[in-house]
C-alpha cells in the first residue's frame, strides 16, 4: 500500500508541475527585485488586513537571472503567503534581495511561530503540511522547490520554533554569451 500510494503521489506531483509549466513558461531575463515588488503589490492588501508589516531590502542593481517570471512569482507567492499564515496575529515580513557573485538571492523571513526542528527536513515533500485540515494541501513548497530546481537554483529554510522562519532562494546569474568582441 505504501509503495502504490508513493507512486500515486509522485504522479500527482508530476501532473501539478506540468500544469505549472504550461502557463507562462517562456524564459526571459528577469530583474528579481522587480518581480518581488510586483508580487508584494499584488498581496499587499492581504498582508495589511492580516496585520503583517513588510520590510523591503531590495537591491536596486541586481544582475539578471534567466527564467519564467510567472513561475518565480509563484514561488514568491507561496513563500509570502506561508509567512503570513505563520503570523495569525500579525508580525514582520522581511524580504531581501542581493547577489553574491554567482547567484541572486531572495530571502523571505517572518516573525511567525516557526517550524519544528523535526518538520524542517520534510517541508519540501509533497503532501506534507503542518496546517490544519482544509487550510493547506502540502503542495506549495513542493511545487516551489521544483520550480527553483528547474531554474538551476536552490531553496532552503531555517527556523526556530517560536522565532520565525527564513527561506532563501538562490537563482544563478544570467550568463551572457560572448559576442563578436571575442572573435
Amino acid at each position: 500500500k505504501i509503495e502504490s500510494q508513493t507512486f500515486r503521489g509522485a504522479k500527482i506531483v508530476s501532473n501539478l508541475l506540468n500544469f505549472a509549466r504550461a502557463g507562462g513558461s517562456e524564459d526571459a531575463s528577469l530583474d528579481v527585485s522587480k518581480v518581488v515588488s510586483d508580487v508584494l503589490s499584488l498581496v499587499g492588501h492581504q498582508l495589511d488586513t492580516s496585520k503583517v508589516r513588510v520590510v523591503r531590502e531590495l537591491s536596486p542593481e541586481l544582475p539578471s537571472v534567466m527564467g519564467s517570471e510567472n513561475k518565480i512569482q509563484q514561488v514568491l507567492f507561496n513563500l509570502i503567503l506561508n509567512a503570513r499564515d505563520a503570523m495569525p496575529s500579525g508580525g514582520w515580513l522581511t524580504i531581501r534581495t542581493y547577489a553574491d557573485g554567482r547567484d541572486v538571492l531572495v530571502e523571505v523571513s517572518d516573525t511567525g511561530y516557526g517550524i519544528a526542528e523535526t518538520d524542517l527536513p520534510r517541508i519540501f515533500d509533497p503532501f506534507f503540511t503542518t496546517k490544519d485540515i482544509g487550510q493547506g494541501t502540502g503542495f506549495g513548497l513542493a511545487v516551489s522547490y521544483g520550480i527553483v530546481q528547474e531554474h538551476g537554483g536552490s531553496i532552503k529554510a531555517s527556523s526556530s520554533k517560536g522565532q520565525g522562519s527564513t527561506f532563501q532562494v538562490r537563482l544563478p546569474i544570467e550568463r551572457r554569451v560572448a559576442t563578436a568582441r571575442a572573435l
